[in-house]
């Protein structure tokens, strides 16, 4: 958030920290974002580095420079890229690649006609809860997204995670809330005869024909 940024960096609250900000997502470094249903409140915009070198940069190379100075030779990947860390980072890439083509997911699911709007969702507070990409249409639907990435099968545990972001959105207009599931790795048998998610889509049919 703006005010974590502004302890971090030890910035008084004023102009400055507007300017330098507004720079970085002209440069195109940072994106700031509010809820979808509310892009606007400024209060509520998280900022986030969308660069896709920053990225990895200050994940794995920045807190690895004086290894990788000091290797004799060209140093290997696995010596700083830890796989634990390496599988969180594959997650948030995963999310961000979903977020940059939204209008394609969008289509795939049968939609992109219709008009809408896109974006995340989250609230804050003890109850803190957040929806990966949330499609507003104005046929009077919502399309959640759950975007997953991992090596294993997706399995029915993810019903429950789901169904707690469903309930947590404010649907004060009672619209219908399409629940779908993009995921790089297939579902469980088990998860697909729930029937839960209105559709379930691969990272293969995302960008296959």
């Amino acid at each position: 958030s703006r005010e974590d940024l502004q302890r971090a960096c030890k910035l008084r609250s004023g102009g400055r920290i507007s300017e330098y900000l507004e720079d970085l997502e002209l440069a195109g470094f940072i994106e700031g974002t509010g809820p979808v249903n509310r892009p606007e409140a400024e209060r509520n915009l998280r900022y986030r580095i969308i660069d896709p070198y920053l990225l990895f940069y200050f994940r794995f190379i920045r807190p690895s420079l004086r290894r990788i100075e000091q290797a004799h030779g060209p140093p290997s990947f696995s010596s700083f890229v830890p796989e634990r860390r390496l599988a969180a980072w594959r997650g948030l890439a995963f999310e961000r690649l979903c977020y940059q083509h939204a209008p394609l997911i969008a289509e795939k699911l049968g939609f992109g006609a219709v008009r809408y709007e896109y974006g995340p969702w989250f609230s804050r507070g003890s109850d803190a809860c957040q929806i990966d990409l949330l499609f507003l249409r104005a046929d009077r639907a919502i399309t959640l997204c759950e975007i997953k990435f991992q090596e294993e099968s997706v399995g029915k545990d993810v019903i429950a995670e789901v169904a707690r972001k469903r309930t947590a959105f404010p649907n004060k207009k009672n619209l219908t809330i399409e629940p779908v599931l993009i995921t790089a790795s297939p579902p469980t048998e088990d998860l697909v005869r729930e029937g839960f998610f209105h559709r379930i889509l691969l990272l293969d049919q995302l960008f296959g024909p």
